[in-house]
């Protein structure tokens, strides 16, 4: 065993130093995101629509630090359950932005609950904004 290690070691290292370099970069381009954007909460508006039912609006802006245009601007949340099984929900997917501007985002805790519910994770408690997708 150890003739064979030190006949490929060369191409063991090189293997293992290929393989770090994919992993830094998939890192690099799945935060990406955080580069790009600048995210903001802002806070929680409490609204009462015309049918009496009442809801918790969350509030977020986001700034294009880019220099393109970026469609398709997707908030991806993390949805926490006491079962432990946590959802992804995703809020957006038509909205675009240019450069330098910020967009306001209003994302509905009834909504959330609502798309919990329908997938059946019915002991859910929190959300928490993971991600930002967008196409450049």
């Amino acid at each position: 065993m150890g003739a064979i290690i030190k006949k490929y070691k060369l191409w063991i290292i090189g293997l293992l130093l290929a393989l770090a370099i994919v992993l830094l970069w998939f890192h690099y381009k799945s935060t990406a995101w955080e580069r790009d954007l600048t995210v903001a909460f802002v806070g929680y508006e409490k609204v009462t629509k015309l049918n009496g039912v009442k809801d918790i609006y969350e509030i977020y802006e986001i700034t294009n630090d880019t220099n393109r245009v970026l469609s398709n601007v997707t908030l991806v949340f993390k949805c926490k359950s006491y079962t432990g099984r946590n959802l992804i929900y995703e809020y957006g997917g038509h909205d675009s932005l240019q450069q330098g501007v910020t967009k306001e985002f209003r994302i509905s805790s009834n909504e959330i609950r609502e798309y919990n519910e329908e997938n059946g994770n019915t002991l859910y408690y929190d959300h928490e904004l993971v991600k930002v997708k967008y196409k450049k």
